[in-house]
């Protein structure tokens, strides 16, 4: 068998070792160089209540002050690669200044502190109820956040942050770690396979398949059904033994397909988020 990164040439067994001809044998292949496909789809915008009255309740409520609220990110919310979000707010419309912001924090914990400036996402923004301004993830850092509406006048000043966090966290990136080489054997074999999901938080789930080394992705089937499922499981390590009683003679390779978006695969799929799905794979 031949991992990714491997240059191991396949070759025929030797005659002296070879079975008979009556019984049948296949092959597994990792090649040398993997191919990293991202899936790419729609990209998730954070749910909002909609009664106007719903919200998270962080108001400035000094009499003649300027109230409001911030409506989206009542829960945390954790991301990977470039999204596209809206944050939902209500200002009053005595204020004459809205700017959007972000701010890093400690922890997810209620009350958790800043630890660095805030960061604007947009300004000039309308006052009203039920507003909304929508940003990009893509240049945001890796780390937790807060989401905020400053709002002023020429008198006064308010500051209103989201109940919830916004948490950045890096993509997966799978690799194989064995077997080691091309193996060559008859049907029934058993092959351990290891490998690491390769996500940064460990928040992690994947999905391990083959498929036959012709097949090469070309059928145009959802992600969580490409190939023949192994297993599926969560965190970075992932170790499966594979009986090969039942694949058919031939030449195979392994693929795994991780996501962090905190759902399997197959509800990453179903729920639309399809560039939170990364799959490497034997080419």
């Amino acid at each position: 068998m031949r991992t990714p990164g491997s240059k191991t040439e396949n070759r025929k067994p030797k005659t002296e070792n070879r079975k008979p001809k009556t019984e049948k044998g296949f092959r597994l292949c990792l090649a040398a160089l993997a191919s990293l496909l991202v899936a790419r789809g729609c990209v998730p915008v954070v749910k909002v209540p909609s009664s106007p009255t719903g919200g998270n309740v962080n108001r400035n409520a000094a009499g003649g002050g300027i109230t409001g609220q911030v409506r989206s990110f009542l829960s945390d919310v954790q991301l990977s690669g470039d999204q596209t979000l809206s944050l939902f707010y209500d200002v009053s419309d005595n204020a004459t200044s809205v700017t959007a912001f972000y701010v890093p924090v400690a922890d997810a914990s209620p009350g958790s502190p800043q630890t660095g400036a805030e960061v604007v996402l947009a300004t000039g923004l309308p006052t009203g109820v039920m507003r909304q301004v929508t940003f990009m993830t893509g240049n945001i850092p890796r780390g937790i956040y807060r989401l905020g509406i400053q709002a002023s006048n020429a008198s006064q000043s308010a500051r209103f942050l989201s109940v919830g966090t916004l948490q950045i966290q890096g993509p997966p990136a799978p690799v194989f770690i064995s077997p080691g080489g091309d193996v060559t054997g008859q049907v029934g074999t058993v092959i351990s396979i290891r490998f690491d999901a390769g996500d940064p938080e460990g928040h992690v789930q994947w999905r391990l398949f083959y498929e036959g080394a012709s097949a090469g992705g070309s059928t145009p089937v959802p992600i969580d059904q490409r190939g023949t499922q192994l297993a599926v499981g969560a965190g970075n390590a992932g170790v499966f033994l594979w009986d090969t009683s039942g694949v058919a003679p031939g030449v195979n390779v392994l693929g795994v397909s991780a996501t962090d978006s905190g759902s399997s695969v197959a509800g990453t799929v179903a729920s639309g988020d399809l560039d939170r799905i990364v799959t490497v794979i034997s080419s």
